[in-house]
């Protein structure tokens, strides 16, 4: 090439280049934050509260079905249940927003100031009732 040529493609290149632009920088965005579901409203809690009272044999039952009565203790907290006849393990189980339950062999019905109930024991049906303490 001779300097003519070399003088004349020299400037058209640097020309070039001056119109060439730089390339973008990649931006990378943030992956957006998950969306999380809102839990679910409480139970009711109207039935909150300690429950004492006792089991007793109900009317009809058979002489032979025993213990003729029970103390018995129910605990009441966002919408669970947990009752305790005598000395045995608690029975658990959940209240509805009528304030229905059904544990292992009895129903119970929880209001603001007391808890009622049935249980069946085999051929040995007692009844419940419960006073809200607290």
């Amino acid at each position: 090439m001779s300097l003519r040529a070399l003088a004349l493609t020299l400037p058209a290149l640097a020309l070039l280049a001056g119109c060439a632009t730089p390339e973008e920088p990649v931006v990378v965005q943030p992956a957006p934050a998950p969306v999380v579901a809102a839990p679910p409203p409480p139970p009711p809690t109207s039935f909150d509260g300690r429950y004492m009272g006792q089991m007793t044999r109900a009317r009809g039952a058979a002489n032979t079905c025993r213990p003729r009565a029970l103390p018995a203790h129910a605990t009441v907290q966002a919408g669970q249940v947990s009752l305790t006849l005598g000395r045995t393990a608690p029975l658990v189980g959940t209240l509805d927003a009528q304030g229905n339950a059904s544990l292992t062999g009895m129903t119970l019905k929880a209001s603001a100031t007391a808890l009622t109930g049935e249980a069946l024991r085999g051929e040995c049906r007692y009844t419940l009732t419960l006073r809200k303490r607290r």
